[in-house]
């Protein structure tokens, strides 16, 4: 059974812990399926030291559903630091939103109902899956229609649209400043971090996502990370491309997102795709130093990760008028007509 441990008082779950009130929380490998929300200062969650394996916090909620009747919080993330809450540290710790990677018994046996707003996605998840698993439809096709960006017939609270089952969903979310995160994996997709506050610091991990995976108004620094383009499978035509933005920036003024000595990398779909798009017309994407990789897509290998033009547009604002730049250094600095 997997521990977590406030010094060497063993607790069963990390919310536990956290009630105890200690501030180092050692926690031994496993997979803790738990909705945390951090509101105070000098917390550090880490892998306990020695142990092997992999320590993962998930959970399953995600945009476009109720659950009890209530819309999905900071983007139904597992983990949410709170404004107040400064100087959070996590070490050796995978944080996990599996809305749009694989479904899960727990939400199963919770059950939800579609947010009637279409706005807010439209697609009639739960009835969806209990209608495959009734059908016998294996376990593999379902996650990966799930991960897809395919249309749907059928399941839309909106007669006669098509939907695609994949919507905005968190694994991170932070209002805090000077938080820490440093060998660590954020695995989701739209909005995979959401960094809204403070000072913030990524050092040494691996954040993956579709749109806007890093997204808010922090300024953040990401220091040897592997920013990994998480394409879905195409379900129905298999010449789907499945476009990616990495980060959305809305900061106001002052220092924005900073990534040095990163690398980006592709899953087995992923194609061409942008750097950034201003959530704000303001925003701040800089890129130093920054490995991009080539497609791994079947005819696409020889085909960088990297649109010949990196920049989008968000919400009406154009890329020109954010602050948005490779630095000297960059190696693809010939993509940009500064």
């Amino acid at each position: 059974m997997s521990n977590v441990f406030v010094g060497s008082t063993s607790y069963k779950t990390i919310g536990e812990a956290l009630l105890s009130g200690g501030n180092i929380i050692e926690i031994t490998p496993g997979v803790y399926r738990e909705q945390l929300t951090i509101r105070r200062p000098n917390v550090i969650l880490r892998k306990k030291p020695g142990a092997n394996g992999e320590v993962k916090i998930t959970w399953y909620y995600g945009i476009g559903q109720l659950y009890g009747g209530q819309p999905a919080k900071n983007y139904g993330a597992p983990v949410t630091i709170e404004e107040g809450a400064d100087n959070f540290t996590a070490q050796n710790i995978t944080f996990e939103n599996s809305y749009n990677l694989y479904y899960t018994k727990e939400e199963l046996e919770e059950g939800y109902e579609t947010d009637p707003n279409p706005k807010n996605s439209n697609f009639k998840r739960y009835q969806w899956l209990k209608d495959q698993i009734a059908a016998g439809i294996p376990d593999e096709e379902i996650n990966n229609w799930l991960q897809s960006k395919s249309p749907i017939e059928g399941y839309s609270i909106v007669e006669g649209e098509t939907v695609t089952p994949r919507e905005r969903n968190g694994a991170f979310c932070s209002y805090a400043d000077k938080v820490m995160l440093q060998d660590c994996k954020f695995m989701a997709t739209q909005d995979t971090i959401f960094i809204n506050n403070g000072r913030v610091s990524f050092i040494d991990c691996l954040i993956a996502g579709t749109y806007d995976f890093i997204c808010g108004s922090a300024a953040a620094h990401f220091n040897n990370c592997e920013l990994h383009i998480k394409a879905g499978p195409p379900m129905v035509d298999k010449n789907q491309l499945d476009e990616i933005c990495i980060a959305a920036p809305r900061q106001e003024s002052g220092r924005g997102f900073i990534f040095y000595n990163c690398t980006i990398t592709g899953s087995k779909w992923a194609t061409k795709n942008h750097l950034a798009r201003p959530w704000h017309p303001n925003g701040e994407a800089i890129f130093l130093n920054t490995k991009i990789n080539n497609s791994i897509r079947p005819g696409y290998e020889n085909t960088s990760l990297l649109h010949p033009y990196p920049w989008d547009a968000m919400g009406g604002n154009p890329p020109e008028n954010a602050r948005f730049k490779i630095e000297e250094g960059g190696i693809y600095n010939e993509y940009i007509d500064f």
